[in-house]
């Protein structure tokens, strides 16, 4: 059985961790090893992405855009595995419909009712979870 005792702390994104580990079983504790020899960088969920914007639009569809998160400081130290476009008519409490953004050049979101506004908002996500 392998257990993880720490202190309490608090990290933040890109702070270096210099570790040390101790065995225990039912014989003892071993002695404590030698400082990690290098640090681990801690990386946390992607940031909140900017707004897309609109590039066209028609009556029933609208085409947005976003720009990729591709600085370690804006991924967060992990790559990003995908983008989530959601989408809901405005000024009404339902459900956001998604699409999975492949092209940050241009996403087509079809299918919407006429002449009607809607919220669009765009997240990014790495092994971490989503920002």
């Amino acid at each position: 059985m392998t257990t993880l005792r720490s202190a309490p702390f608090n990290l933040d994104y890109d702070d270096e961790v210099i570790f040390n580990v101790i065995a225990v079983n039912a014989i003892g504790d071993s002695p404590v090893s030698n400082d990690s020899p290098t640090g681990a960088k801690v990386q946390d969920v992607p940031k909140q992405m900017d707004v897309p914007v609109e590039v066209s639009k028609t009556s029933t569809s609208l085409t947005v855009s976003y720009t990729e998160l591709t600085t370690a400081a804006d991924t967060r130290g992990a790559p990003i595995t995908q983008y989530l476009l959601e989408y809901r008519q405005s000024n009404l409490s339902v459900a956001w419909s998604s699409i999975i953004a492949t092209t940050p050049a241009g996403v087509l979101i079809s299918s919407l009712k006429p002449n009607s506004q809607y919220d669009i908002k765009i997240t990014a996500s790495n092994r971490h979870g989503s920002g």
